[in-house]
């Protein structure tokens, strides 16, 4: 069931292919958003999100492995 999930084709490609670039562009954004000195409410905002997509992310490629 998580091998259809991550690779389901999104403009040709898998969908895990996708999930890792939003995570690296959310991931960039928070470290821009850090350096910039943004309000931390926006900061922390950016980082659970990163980490949400991050573990997501990161199980469905394990699942790929392991399922």
């Amino acid at each position: 069931m998580f091998e259809k999930i991550a690779l389901f084709p999104i403009l040709g490609k898998p969908a895990i292919m996708w999930g890792g670039l939003v995570t690296a562009a959310f991931f960039l954004t928070t470290f821009y958003l850090g350096l910039k000195r943004s309000p931390l409410k926006i900061h922390r905002a950016f980082a659970y999100t990163t980490l949400a997509l991050a573990l997501i992310h990161g199980f469905l490629g394990l699942a790929l492995t392991f399922f």
